[in-house]
Protein backbone atom coordinates (compact mmCIF):
# COMPACT_ATOMS: atom_id res chain seq x y z
CA UNK A 1 0.00 0.00 0.00
CA UNK A 2 1.43 3.46 -1.06
CA UNK A 3 2.06 6.07 1.79
CA UNK A 4 -0.30 8.73 1.43
CA UNK A 5 0.59 12.42 0.87
CA UNK A 6 -0.76 15.91 1.98
CA UNK A 7 -2.76 16.92 -0.89
CA UNK A 8 -4.25 19.93 1.04
CA UNK A 9 -4.70 22.02 3.63
CA UNK A 10 -8.12 23.69 4.49
CA UNK A 11 -8.50 26.82 6.93
CA UNK A 12 -12.16 27.74 8.18
CA UNK A 13 -12.81 31.04 7.84
CA UNK A 14 -15.80 33.26 8.14
CA UNK A 15 -15.54 36.02 5.38
CA UNK A 16 -14.63 34.21 2.13
CA UNK A 17 -12.90 37.72 0.40
CA UNK A 18 -11.30 39.16 3.80
CA UNK A 19 -9.57 35.50 4.24
CA UNK A 20 -8.68 35.31 0.27
CA UNK A 21 -7.52 38.86 0.06
CA UNK A 22 -5.29 38.18 3.61
CA UNK A 23 -4.12 34.81 2.56
CA UNK A 24 -3.02 35.60 -1.38
CA UNK A 25 -0.95 38.61 1.04
CA UNK A 26 0.91 36.78 3.05
CA UNK A 27 1.55 34.29 0.58
CA UNK A 28 1.84 36.45 -2.17
CA UNK A 29 0.08 34.51 -5.20
CA UNK A 30 -3.39 34.73 -6.68
CA UNK A 31 -6.30 32.94 -6.06
CA UNK A 32 -5.87 29.77 -8.44
CA UNK A 33 -9.85 29.02 -8.58
CA UNK A 34 -13.14 29.03 -6.67
CA UNK A 35 -16.15 27.03 -6.34
CA UNK A 36 -19.17 27.26 -3.70
CA UNK A 37 -17.87 27.96 -0.59
CA UNK A 38 -13.99 27.22 -1.48
CA UNK A 39 -11.23 29.61 -2.38
CA UNK A 40 -8.11 27.55 -3.64
CA UNK A 41 -4.46 28.76 -3.68
CA UNK A 42 -1.70 26.82 -5.05
CA UNK A 43 1.16 27.27 -2.40
CA UNK A 44 4.48 25.19 -2.81
CA UNK A 45 2.74 22.53 -4.73
CA UNK A 46 0.53 22.17 -2.21
CA UNK A 47 -3.32 23.41 -2.77
CA UNK A 48 -4.41 25.86 0.51
CA UNK A 49 -7.92 25.78 0.74
CA UNK A 50 -10.41 28.51 2.31
CA UNK A 51 -13.65 26.62 3.30
CA UNK A 52 -16.40 29.53 4.34
CA UNK A 53 -18.18 28.46 7.32
CA UNK A 54 -20.80 29.96 9.08
CA UNK A 55 -19.61 29.34 13.02
CA UNK A 56 -16.56 31.23 14.30
CA UNK A 57 -13.49 30.18 15.92
CA UNK A 58 -13.61 29.83 19.43
CA UNK A 59 -10.43 27.51 21.08
CA UNK A 60 -6.80 27.96 20.18
CA UNK A 61 -5.79 25.87 16.81
CA UNK A 62 -4.91 22.39 17.27
CA UNK A 63 -2.65 21.80 14.29
CA UNK A 64 -1.00 25.30 12.72
CA UNK A 65 1.48 26.50 9.70
CA UNK A 66 5.09 27.38 10.80
CA UNK A 67 6.21 29.45 8.54
CA UNK A 68 9.97 31.10 7.59
CA UNK A 69 10.97 33.86 5.95
CA UNK A 70 14.40 35.24 4.76
CA UNK A 71 13.31 38.45 6.36
CA UNK A 72 10.86 37.45 9.15
CA UNK A 73 10.36 41.29 10.90
CA UNK A 74 9.35 42.80 7.37
CA UNK A 75 7.54 39.74 6.52
CA UNK A 76 6.06 39.72 10.14
CA UNK A 77 5.02 43.84 9.59
CA UNK A 78 3.15 42.75 6.30
CA UNK A 79 0.92 39.89 7.90
CA UNK A 80 -0.07 42.69 10.23
CA UNK A 81 -0.80 45.14 7.47
CA UNK A 82 -2.76 42.86 5.98
CA UNK A 83 -4.99 42.22 9.01
CA UNK A 84 -3.56 39.55 10.73
CA UNK A 85 -2.27 40.19 14.56
CA UNK A 86 0.56 39.55 16.80
CA UNK A 87 -0.84 37.12 19.33
CA UNK A 88 2.67 36.32 21.55
CA UNK A 89 6.57 35.98 20.85
CA UNK A 90 8.55 33.13 22.18
CA UNK A 91 12.22 33.29 22.53
CA UNK A 92 14.54 30.42 23.72
CA UNK A 93 17.67 29.91 23.65
CA UNK A 94 17.15 27.12 20.91
CA UNK A 95 14.37 29.18 18.88
CA UNK A 96 12.65 32.04 18.65
CA UNK A 97 9.03 32.78 16.47
CA UNK A 98 6.24 34.61 16.38
CA UNK A 99 2.43 34.01 16.83
CA UNK A 100 0.23 35.28 14.53
CA UNK A 101 -3.02 34.96 13.68
CA UNK A 102 -5.25 35.84 10.22
CA UNK A 103 -8.37 37.58 10.80
CA UNK A 104 -10.38 34.98 11.89
CA UNK A 105 -8.21 34.07 14.37
CA UNK A 106 -6.33 31.00 12.54
CA UNK A 107 -3.07 31.01 14.29
CA UNK A 108 0.52 30.56 12.76
CA UNK A 109 3.83 30.76 13.21
CA UNK A 110 6.74 32.92 11.95
CA UNK A 111 10.09 31.50 13.31
CA UNK A 112 12.69 34.47 13.69
CA UNK A 113 15.29 32.10 14.76
CA UNK A 114 14.34 28.11 13.41
CA UNK A 115 14.82 25.14 16.15
CA UNK A 116 17.05 22.43 15.12
CA UNK A 117 14.37 20.09 13.93
CA UNK A 118 13.13 22.54 11.54
CA UNK A 119 16.02 24.35 10.13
Amino acid sequence: MAAPHISGIIIDVSDGERAAAFWSGVFEVEVAFEFDEFVFFEVDEIHLVLQIVPDPKVVKNRVHFDLTSDEPGPFIDRVVGLGGSIVSTVDKPTYALTVLADPDGNEFCVSRQPSTGLA
